[in-house]
């Protein structure tokens, strides 16, 4: 497997997570996988994916934004005109299409701090 380029490490570092930290809310021993995901010499599953976006709170392509942008190209030229998918890394709040109710839980998600350990556990 190759390097694939991903915007894990710089995520949490900006929200003052230590690897092990990051670790721990995964259920993990020690922080190995967890260094080879931002390393990028391996990916995370698809249900660590999806707990590092809510750790993280950002949508999942934007943790390998590089590697969406690609695919999205990609499927746009394989389907070319007749496809009418937007494939835009942005969040539904973004784009402005959230009711009222999410959208107020939502609010200043992008400067959110992250998950503790205990709001992690409970909300999977």
């Amino acid at each position: 497997m190759g390097n694939h380029k991903n915007n894990l490490r710089d995520i949490r570092v900006n929200l003052g997570l230590k690897q092990t930290d990051v670790a721990q809310m995964l259920g993990h021993a020690s922080p190995d996988r967890i260094s080879h995901w931002e390393k990028g010499v391996a990916f995370p599953g698809v249900l660590n994916l999806f707990k590092l976006s809510l750790i993280y709170r950002v949508p999942p392509e934007r943790l390998y934004e590089d590697l969406y942008k690609s695919l999205a190209y990609e499927l746009q030229q394989k389907n070319g005109s007749k496809s009418e998918l937007r494939f835009e890394s942005k969040t539904r709040l973004e784009e402005g299409v959230l009711d009222d109710r999410v959208e107020g839980d939502l609010k200043g998600v992008e400067d959110a701090r992250p998950l503790t350990r205990s709001q992690f556990d409970w909300y999977i």
